[in-house]
């Protein structure tokens, strides 16, 4: 048993092992990672990625070696997920998803803004992959805060705010879509947030009654880039509205 147990070790041995090489080679502690995997949700764990980057020698200054410093980290984000074995709380995963901000922040530090924008999007797929859906929805905030230029932005913050809307988590569908809001609204963006509104206030007159209509509208007059953005919503609202227009309260008898 103590043999198979050392042999089950050896990929997280090996991943830890790997990982304290690339720290050396940043010149920073292992001990950073672990700083950033215990700040919290994503935004807090970020924020001290973020730090730990800036914190980074300037060594890193010719591109090539800010090439190997993001594979680098990369590889080993990749190596701790390989060894959570589907565990969403695991060590690995954990240590996995801090490693994968830390090459983001690092990215950004750099301004390599499309390196950053796909490790934002090599660890909203891990957390999928892990089931962690409430991480991956949370990393949406990312792609408000840094990558809005993207072309498939707009996707990402869509599909988030839905994937909350789906989990009942209701407060966040609500946040994400406020902070999108203030800066970049939308017609579809507008009215999703009316839908999460009034999925709180329980509104069953504005479900069932007006908001397929007032759906129709925005639709016809969203513009075209925003149309697949448009068909998603269209598929969460068969799910979260269309029940209600169904459902016909059977009336009072009086005998």
């Amino acid at each position: 048993m103590a043999r198979l147990q050392w042999a089950a070790d050896k990929p997280s041995r090996a991943a830890k092992q790997y990982l304290e090489a690339v720290c050396r080679f940043l010149g920073t502690d292992p001990g950073a990672i672990a700083r950033i995997q215990k700040a919290g949700g994503v935004e807090d764990m970020h924020a001290q990625a973020v730090r730990i980057a800036a914190s980074i020698p300037r060594k890193f200054a010719k591109s090539e070696d800010v090439d190997q410093a993001l594979d680098a980290l990369g590889e080993a984000a990749s190596a701790q997920l390989a060894c959570a074995d589907g565990e969403s709380i695991s060590i690995q995963a954990q240590l996995g998803a801090a490693v994968y901000l830390l090459c983001h922040a690092l990215a950004l530090e750099k301004q390599r803004l499309d390196e950053a924008f796909q490790t934002a999007l090599k660890l909203i797929a891990s957390f999928h992959a892990l089931g962690i859906r409430y991480l991956a929805d949370g990393c949406a905030v990312l792609i408000l805060d840094h990558h809005m230029s993207q072309p498939e932005a707009q996707m990402h913050i869509a599909s988030a705010a839905i994937s909350s809307l789906d989990n009942s988590d209701l407060v966040r569908s609500q946040a994400l879509l406020r902070s999108y809001n203030h800066s970049f609204e939308e017609p579809w963006s507008r009215f999703l947030a009316t839908v999460v509104d009034k999925t709180i206030d329980a509104d069953v007159d504005w479900m069932s009654s007006r908001a397929m209509d007032e759906w129709s509208d925005v639709r016809l007059n969203s513009p075209q880039d925003s149309q697949r953005v448009c068909e998603l919503i269209q598929a969460a609202l068969l799910k979260h509205v269309e029940p209600y227009i169904w459902y016909t309260p059977a009336p009072f008898c009086s005998k």
